[in-house]
């Protein structure tokens, strides 16, 4: 059986999902990490923390056809010692403003209008990473 959500309902999910970023104490961010995407948002990642960035309060627009789009785009942060002279970025997680995890993904790219998209794939130590967008999407079906 096929479920199949209409725009309306898509668009209100995309919206309970990253209206969880804007909990907590500060803005929610987005850490990039070196090594595999873990099983499960619960457990602690095995890589190193390569960039965290911050987003805008609130992070993210209202959801349009199930589409959310980040705020405040461009955003950016600096790369961490971990990176060293250039790390691959393995996967990124969405986190609220207390640090817990909303949602965790292992592609990003360079370019294109979906997903999290980058000026680089590789951070290196001091190096300032940008957002240049960034959308979360609810599938319909």
């Amino acid at each position: 059986m096929t479920t199949q959500l209409a725009d309306l309902a898509a668009s209100a999910a995309a919206d309970g999902v990253v209206d969880l970023i804007d909990g907590g104490t500060g803005a929610g961010s987005i850490e990039l990490w070196s090594g595999a995407m873990p099983a499960d948002t619960t457990t602690a990642p095995g890589g190193d923390l390569l960039c965290e960035i911050d987003y805008a309060d609130p992070a993210f627009g209202a959801a349009a056809a199930g589409v959310a789009t980040a705020n405040g785009t461009p955003l950016s942060g600096t790369g961490t010692a971990a990176a060293g002279a250039g790390t691959e970025i393995g996967f990124y997680r969405i986190n609220d403003g207390d640090g817990t995890t909303i949602w965790q993904n292992d592609t990003v790219a360079t370019s294109g209008s979906t997903g999290l998209v980058l000026n680089t794939t590789s951070v290196s130590e001091g190096v300032t990473v940008e957002v240049s967008s960034h959308t979360y999407t609810q599938p319909t079906s």
